[in-house]
């Protein structure tokens, strides 16, 4: 998969790239891709997909590709903000479709693809019973079936008829963005995005958490009182977090703490550079072993130490430094010969 660079502000935030932005600019992001008809693919990452991305490279490299990633997760905040990243707010996917519904002006045209038998139905005769931002085209729900039985002509062709401005696809997370991926060239809709939940929000089967619980990251609480189903996957979820915290979210903070007690400037991490930065990749693959525990070097230019764990890079802002416009790509004990390696190389950031 080619990738290039980012033409808009990301954050890295555990091998994913996040948009800086806040709930508002996501909305007037959609709104505009809406009266434009310019493709917008929006990826609503959470923990579950960070987890997830880790082992599966098609399902990374659908986030990687789209047009905004919005975090949709209280830990990829909290993350961001404890390593001074200039991550807005939480952009939960059902947040968003709610303040489109709260919208004035012309009504957003939207279809719900998905969901269990009759859910996608409900949802789409109860937005059209509320005065507001978007109005419901049409729906389908393919049941449980194959992504290339989903994915026939006749499905696409019923979507396209609707001439809908925003597609809402909820097949589960891997499915539907591969869903997506594969089939967003084929379809005339600006706005795709995979919102899982959203359309058992939107039909009234499933409530949404109160505020409260949203703001303080208790959210899972709710949704394992609404979906029982789901303790298994956030039992999962909490324990690969555990291991991702001390394994190497924890060492970047004490990396941070210690810059700050040196008084040397602090590395800023998981600034904008190019869609590598974020891939995992090769990179990954490599410092799965012992190695990328040892990822640690000094920048021959300003002595500063920089780390480049498999799916976070290091941009280096010391004042006088020459290589403050690069990347270290790598930065252990066996850099230099990773250093030849062309998916290893250090690439430019803005303005190079």
């Amino acid at each position: 998969m080619e990738l290039g660079a980012f033409s808009r502000d990301v954050v890295c935030v555990l091998g994913l790239p996040f948009d800086v932005i806040g709930l508002q600019g996501a909305v007037a992001m959609v709104r505009e891709a809406v009266n434009s008809r310019r493709p917008l693919f929006v990826s609503t990452p959470n923990l579950n997909f960070a987890i997830m991305a880790r082992s599966d490279a098609a399902f990374r490299n659908s986030v990687l590709a789209g047009e905004l990633s919005l975090a949709d997760g209280i830990p990829i905040v909290w993350i961001a903000r404890s390593l001074g990243l200039p991550l807005v707010e939480r952009v939960p996917g059902a947040g968003l479709f709610e303040a489109l519904h709260r919208t004035d002006g012309p009504p957003t045209k939207v279809y719900f693809f998905g969901g269990d038998e009759g859910v996608a139905e409900a949802a789409c005769r109860r937005v059209n019973s509320r005065a507001g931002g978007l109005r419901c085209v049409g729906f389908q729900s393919p049941g449980f079936v194959s992504l290339d039985e989903m994915s026939q002509p006749a499905n696409l062709a019923h979507i396209n008829a609707a001439s809908p401005d925003f597609l809402v696809v909820s097949l589960g997370a891997k499915k539907g963005q591969a869903w997506i991926e594969r089939n967003r060239g084929a379809l005339d809709v600006p706005v795709i995005s995979h919102l899982g939940a959203v359309v058992n929000f939107a039909a009234g089967t499933i409530r949404r958490a109160p505020a409260a619980l949203q703001r303080s990251g208790l959210e899972w609480l709710w949704r394992v009182k609404e979906e029982p189903k789901l303790w298994r996957r956030y039992a999962s979820d909490a324990a690969a977090f555990t291991r991702i915290l001390v394994s190497e979210v924890v060492p970047l903070w004490m990396r941070r703490f210690d810059s700050r007690m040196t008084a040397a400037p602090a590395p800023t991490i998981g600034w904008k550079t190019r869609a590598e930065r974020c891939l995992g990749g090769n990179l990954w693959n490599l410092q799965r072993t012992s190695r990328r525990r040892d990822a640690l070097g000094l920048c021959d230019d300003c002595g500063l130490t920089h780390t480049a764990d498999h799916d976070r890079l290091v941009l280096c802002r010391a004042s006088g430094c020459t290589c403050n416009r690069h990347v270290h790509a790598t930065a252990s004990a066996s850099a230099k010969s990773r250093r030849a390696s062309p998916s290893l190389r250090s690439v430019q950031a803005p303005g190079a």
